[in-house]
């Protein structure tokens, strides 16, 4: 068995110096616009984080909600899939991403879905300045957007995300390990897919650096897939973690 970064994946990666002020937006509205993460179902993760904590199915068409008139935040949201879902749980769904393509195509999707005031609920952002208050949010979620910048940016974002949600409030992420990337290691994509952005590793300990006290892992999750017939191997940090006070 292989793990991607020690085999094939370097054919695609390569280490360069990075400009950690650099956001990547337009490589990522190139992205989108080659329809590169045109991901419509929500992950599995995902799903199961929101039925644990936050919205529960009680009959087909009937979800209940964990707390009352929960705010959620999807953190680099793409084309909009976890927005229309957590809105689709009767939680209240906001996302944002940097890219204007994606954000551009998320309405389009969530209105075909049936979600209410798409405009006010989609925004193109920078993760390190958002544009909501203080302490709005009661949980947040973010699938393959932490490790897809360069770590001092995912590190700036996390103490705006700090600021944006309440106490106590529950952040669901994942994260590349730092074993699919040989070490801790940041590393631009020169394949035709994520052409130019930036995939980042994590070990536990630049895990724990990364949430810097002031968040609490609740889970950590580490989540192995082997594709059997190329022995490919793809490894990911699944975390659950609430805001300290």
């Amino acid at each position: 068995m292989k793990l991607l970064g020690n085999g094939r994946r370097k054919n695609i990666l390569k280490m360069k110096k990075l400009n950690c002020s650099n956001n990547n937006a337009d490589e990522w509205n190139n992205s989108f616009k080659k329809k590169d993460n045109f991901l419509f179902y929500p992950h599995e993760e995902v799903i199961r984080f929101v039925n644990k904590y936050l919205s529960k199915r009680t009959s087909y068409n009937e979800n209940v909600s964990l707390k009352q008139d929960l705010m959620m935040l999807d953190l680099g949201c793409g084309i909009g899939r976890h927005v229309v879902y957590g809105n689709e749980n009767n939680i209240d769904t906001y996302g944002f991403d940097l890219s204007q393509e994606a954000i551009n195509y998320a309405k389009k999707f969530a209105r075909h879905r049936g979600v209410t005031g798409v405009d006010q609920r989609f925004f193109v952002s920078d993760a390190r300045s958002l544009p909501w208050d203080n302490q709005t949010f009661d949980a947040v979620i973010s699938h393959g957007t932490l490790d897809s910048m360069p770590y001092e940016i995912a590190k700036s974002s996390i103490t705006e995300l700090y600021r944006v949600t309440k106490n106590e409030s529950l952040f669901y992420c994942d994260l590349i390990t730092s074993e699919d990337g040989s070490e801790d290691k940041e590393i631009e994509i020169v394949s035709t897919h994520e052409n130019g952005t930036i995939q980042s590793f994590f070990s536990e300990s630049k895990i724990t650096d990364l949430f810097n006290n002031i968040f609490d892992i609740v889970e950590m999750n580490l989540i192995h897939r082997v594709n059997r017939i190329t022995e490919d191997c793809t490894s990911r940090w699944h975390l659950v973690l609430k805001r300290i006070g």
